[in-house]
């Protein structure tokens, strides 16, 4: 098979995102039984309320050109990005995982603002999702979620249990 490059670079346009409203924070590529995911937290500029302020124009970028993918955490459609005195913050990760159980992919971020684990799935099922054992206990919120997801675990027992129909992914942080 020979090399396919269409074009030399592939925007994720505004158009592109989710119709909620949700802009492209992350990648994921999937071989096997391996995923390697890379993105921005949701946190500081990149929370999803303020990348919606700061990204106004191209929220992902592949470029073919350089082989390197982006998730826009900043920019605008006027070229500026910032001006003198100006500044932002946010935490990017890269993360290689094993899939567990059902899941497409799924894996942990450990920051010093929280720990996040990022679940997806493309399969529906009923699934209970056992937590790294330091988890065990503490309060969660939900940050972000398809609607296909429903979280039916009132309280972190060590493994919370979700609900997926269709296809779907749930981003928690403790």
């Amino acid at each position: 098979m020979t090399n396919f490059a269409p074009i030399n670079l592939l925007y994720f346009d505004l158009s592109r995102c989710e119709p909620t409203g949700i802009l492209s924070d992350r990648l994921i590529m999937l071989r096997d039984d391996i995923s390697f995911a890379h993105g921005y937290l949701p946190v500081q500029d990149s929370e999803p309320a303020r990348r919606r302020v700061v990204v106004d124009n191209y929220p992902l970028e592949i470029r073919n050109n350089t082989k390197k993918s982006y998730p826009n955490c900043i920019e605008g459609s006027s070229g500026q990005l910032l001006t003198k005195g100006e500044y932002y913050s946010t935490i990017a990760y890269r993360k290689y995982s094993v899939p567990q159980k059902s899941t497409t992919s799924s894996y942990v971020v450990r920051s010093n603002v929280g720990t996040f684990i990022y679940l997806d799935w493309h399969v529906s099922v009923s699934e209970r999702i056992e937590l790294p054992s330091e988890l065990s206990g503490k309060p969660y919120i939900i940050v972000e979620k398809s609607d296909s997801v429903t979280v039916l675990s009132k309280e972190n027992t060590g493994n919370i249990l979700f609900e997926v129909i269709t296809k779907g992914y749930v981003i928690l942080r403790f």
